[in-house]
């Protein structure tokens, strides 16, 4: 293969990286790459059988195409993504999936596929979607197959422990999720006996008699859209807080864009501890009115925000920025703007004055406080599993480099 070649740098492995005893090739030694087939979601009928796309299962089906196990790599779409199916499945034509040609392990297959990231090979050639020509070219090692196994082994149990961390943040998050549904409509366990209700776009939602039914209007003292001034990237002037860093779960500044204001922008712009911003226009309904808090670590420097979000400042005396931050997530609050949302060229948008008749039960501050406390917690566990489940994947990224270099050996019988 010529140097000059696009894929050469995408390759992973060199002539002498690998330990004696190990095979280097290009992987059309070992698989072929065959075409999926066309399923669209009207001809599917739910059933046993897995239907892949390029993201990943996409549904079901009651035959199959391929038997099981086996391997999917993205062709269109996510363009390199590999997938792996214990049971016989269906892929669909934006995916291909693996004809293996002699013994080696699947499962050792798929991580060496994995780490090969065949998803630069579309920006390496210019070409949309993943060659199958190009693909085919790529070098991958080949250990015997028992050492295969070994590996494989080694590289199962991070899968295990990353899918307990999985599994318990999604657990933490469905607690999250029923606690908002409690704390926002009974409020703190414990507190209140009597409830009285108010009926939101014909519905009726019940919470404490002793708290009020409130517009957002009556409790905050601006409502207001971010700058329009184009952002840089040599960094200067101020950092904005745009779409990314609201959907995140929670505000950090990292890499924001830059853009250059008046000083009087600036200044009338400026992020205050307790400001909460909300999406109000964009291409995904799933976003708009999706909201974060200001943290005093962000306040702390000048940072101003974009134009396709809100900033709402809430009149301390009455309610908290955190409380409404966390209400706006609630079913209540992700129904009403669902409700007040319109749409415009493609874009669904929620307007500042929809956004003041928003409804909100409004109990006194110390429980406000209480509610925000325990939701944060859970935030905390979460970010907390997150951190965990992050270093696991880069263990798992460091071990798989080390063995399929051979820089690590595994001997699974000394780990017994």
């Amino acid at each position: 293969m010529s140097s000059r070649s696009p894929l050469a740098a995408c390759q992973r492995f060199g002539e002498s990286d690998v330990p004696s005893g190990w095979v280097i090739e290009p992987i059309r030694e070992r698989i072929w790459l065959e075409y999926g087939a066309g399923l669209v979601e009207s001809q599917r009928v739910e059933g046993p059988y897995p239907v892949y796309g390029s993201n990943g299962a996409v549904g079901s089906h009651t035959e199959f195409m391929v038997s099981g196990p086996g391997i999917l790599v993205g062709r269109k779409g996510s363009v390199g993504a590999v997938h792996f199916s214990e049971r016989a499945f269906w892929p669909i034509d934006t995916v291909y999936y693996v004809r293996r040609k002699g013994e080696d392990s699947w499962k050792y297959l798929f991580y060496l596929l994995s780490y090969l990231r065949l998803d630069r090979l579309n920006a390496a050639t210019g070409l949309p979607g993943l060659s199958r020509r190009d693909a085919h070219l790529m070098l991958g090692v080949f250990p015997p197959l028992d050492e295969q196994q070994q590996m494989v082994s080694a590289l199962d149990m991070c899968d295990e422990a990353m899918g307990i961390v999985s599994r318990q943040i999604g657990a933490t998050q469905r607690v999250k999720a029923a606690l908002m549904q409690q704390l926002f409509t009974k409020g703190v366990p414990g507190r209140h006996s009597k409830y009285k209700s108010i009926v939101v776009f014909r519905r009726r939602v019940d919470f404490p008699a002793t708290w009020e039914a409130s517009q957002l209007r009556s409790n905050v003292t601006r409502v207001e859209y971010g700058t329009n001034a184009p952002s840089n990237e040599y960094k200067a002037g101020y950092p904005v807080i745009a779409i990314p860093q609201v959907v995140a779960s929670r505000l950090e500044l990292g890499d924001v864009p830059y853009a250059d204001l008046t000083k009087a922008e600036a200044n009338a712009l400026r992020l205050e501890p307790d400001d909460v911003l909300l999406i109000r226009t964009n291409g995904n309904p799933d976003y708009i009115g999706k909201s974060t808090v200001v943290t005093s670590d962000v306040a702390a420097q000048h940072v101003v925000f974009a134009s396709y979000l809100i900033r709402v400042r809430t009149e301390k005396t009455r309610l908290l920025g955190a409380y409404l931050n966390y209400f706006l997530a609630s079913p209540l609050g992700r129904r009403q703007a669902m409700a007040m949302a319109n749409t415009s060229a493609g874009n669904h948008n929620l307007g500042a004055r929809s956004l003041k008749q928003f409804w909100l039960p409004l109990p006194e501050k110390d429980e406000q406080q209480d509610i925000v406390e325990t939701l944060n917690r859970c935030e905390d566990t979460v970010d907390a599993l997150g951190r965990k489940l992050k270093s696991l994947e880069e263990l798992k990224q460091a071990l798989l480099q080390n063995l399929l270099t051979g820089k690590v050996r595994v001997n699974m019988e000394a780990l017994v």
